[in-house]
């Protein structure tokens, strides 16, 4: 099953997904295409190389073209990564939430379905491992 999402002006993008996955009651999916604006992009990244990672997590004013969105939703949980550009840089980094729709967002995600129980565990680390039963 294919979910096509479309999210207006002032909408915020991450929990917009979100709704529709859970209004749909969708707990495995991938994300197949997205073609967004946005005028605030929530993320985080990691600073450093240790171990044990360091994140920080930022909030940017745009405006923004998302040139890709991909990840997947495991047992409900969404673990996007997002590429956006703006005048002058594009980046690449952890969708989260708060980032909001500038114009529009269509997102196509494709259900993973009739596959074995995905979970994530975090290990040692702290970072969330794809487990397939």
């Amino acid at each position: 099953r294919i979910l096509v999402i479309h999210l207006k002006p002032g909408d915020l993008f991450l929990e917009g997904i979100e709704a529709e996955l859970a209004r749909h009651h969708i707990r495995n999916a991938v994300v197949l295409s997205c073609v967004a604006t946005l005028d605030v992009v929530s993320y985080h990244r990691v600073q450093d190389t240790q171990p044990i990672p360091t994140n920080l997590f930022y909030q940017d004013s745009g405006p923004f073209e998302v040139s890709a969105l991909q990840g997947m939703l495991i047992d409900g949980q969404p673990h996007f990564h997002i590429t956006v550009s703006d005048p002058s840089r594009t980046f690449g980094v952890h969708l989260e939430h708060g980032s909001r729709v500038l114009y529009v967002a269509e997102v196509a995600l494709g259900e993973l379905a009739g596959l074995p129980a995905l979970c994530r565990v975090v290990d040692e680390y702290g970072i969330p491992e794809l487990q397939i039963a």
